[in-house]
């Protein structure tokens, strides 16, 4: 069977929120399911939002995706194929993304990205979220399910809420 289907049959994309009060657990019961999870064939990456990184837009995508990149690049089988949609995927934009996530060069190669256009303001927004939606795209299917945990949601800062939004 596949990892999606020994997922309990998820094909589409689930958001799953965890709160309560502080010392209650939260934390240890996420740790136990992503582990029962990844046991499944699920990759798991997971990045926290602080108080002293709030300032950083994306600090928490940004370390789950850089994890992500590196677990992307450890599979010999998987990678060459990765490499093509995600390229593909950007159309020689990706150099955006690359920026940001500095461990997506590991995936695609850096000559093959055109520099950015440069634009600002919302129009620079939309184009990041929609290169995020186009690289979870290229890389996330049912054969090879991923689950990104973003810890410590009081700390979110604007970008990251738009980006879970459009994801």
């Amino acid at each position: 069977t596949s990892p999606a289907a020994r997922l309990g049959g998820l094909a589409s994309r689930e958001m799953v929120l965890i709160g309560g009060y502080s010392g209650t657990g939260k934390s240890s019961l996420v740790a136990h399911a992503l582990r029962l999870i990844a046991g499944r064939g699920a990759c798991c990456v997971t990045g926290k939002f602080d108080a002293m990184r709030q300032l950083q837009p994306l600090s928490a995508v940004v370390s789950a995706l850089g994890d992500y990149c590196n677990f992307l690049s450890r599979d010999a089988g998987r990678i060459e194929g990765v490499r093509r949609a995600v390229t593909a995927a950007f159309s020689g934009e990706g150099m955006v993304l690359t920026n940001l996530v500095p461990n997506l060069k590991k995936i695609i190669n850096w000559e093959d990205c055109a520099l950015p256009v440069v634009v600002n303001g919302r129009e620079a927004m939309q184009r990041l979220l929609f290169q995020f939606r186009m690289f979870f795209r290229a890389t996330c299917s049912c054969e090879h399910p991923v689950v990104f945990c973003l810890d410590d949601l009081q700390w979110v800062d604007e970008v990251s809420l738009e980006l879970m939004e459009a994801l």
